[in-house]
């Protein structure tokens, strides 16, 4: 089964969320990552554990990218319960490592809250248009798409490739 986990404004008409859980054996799909972050965990069960952030939630009065990552962080920290986070995923813009309202680095502090030494921060600043992020159990990949257009592939790594905190800039 694939678990879709839709940015906040798209969450508050249903059916998907913002925060998903997804067992050992289902896929994890993030659609239209463009300003947004995506979270994943990837849980030492195999479970996963996602969380799709917009620069602005849908009921607030202004933009705050660095809050709303640390909320949906810590949302997603309370559900690991006695797991551990085996490997921590994180796709989105340059824009998140120096957010443009309080020039924070939001995929470092990120990092941090989470306490996970292998890290993945994939930049999508070259794609344009925003793009499809799935995390496939059965083959242990996390693949990135266009969403636009031919919806090419653009980037595609094994979880275990991911050793130590790493950043990649396809281009």
């Amino acid at each position: 089964m694939t678990v879709r986990c839709v940015e906040p404004a798209e969450a508050l008409g249903g059916p998907n969320d913002y925060l998903v859980s997804v067992a050992a054996n289902d896929e994890l799909l993030f659609p239209h990552v463009d300003s947004c972050i995506a979270i994943a965990f990837i849980l030492n069960d195999g479970s996963m554990i996602g969380g799709h952030v917009g620069m602005q939630m849908p009921t607030a009065a202004n933009l705050d990218p660095h809050g709303n990552a640390m909320q949906i962080c810590n949302q997603m920290m309370q559900r690991v319960g006695n797991a551990q986070v085996n490997t921590l995923l994180m796709v989105g813009d340059a824009n998140w490592e120096n957010e443009f309202i309080g020039n924070r680095n939001v995929v470092q502090d990120i990092i941090a809250r989470v306490g996970c030494i292998n890290s993945l921060f994939i930049d999508t600043g070259s794609f344009g248009g925003g793009v499809d992020v799935s995390l496939n159990p059965r083959r242990e990949m996390v693949f990135v798409q266009r969403c636009t257009g031919n919806h090419a592939l653009v980037f595609q790594r094994p979880y275990a490739r991911i050793t130590g905190p790493q950043i990649e800039r396809p281009t």
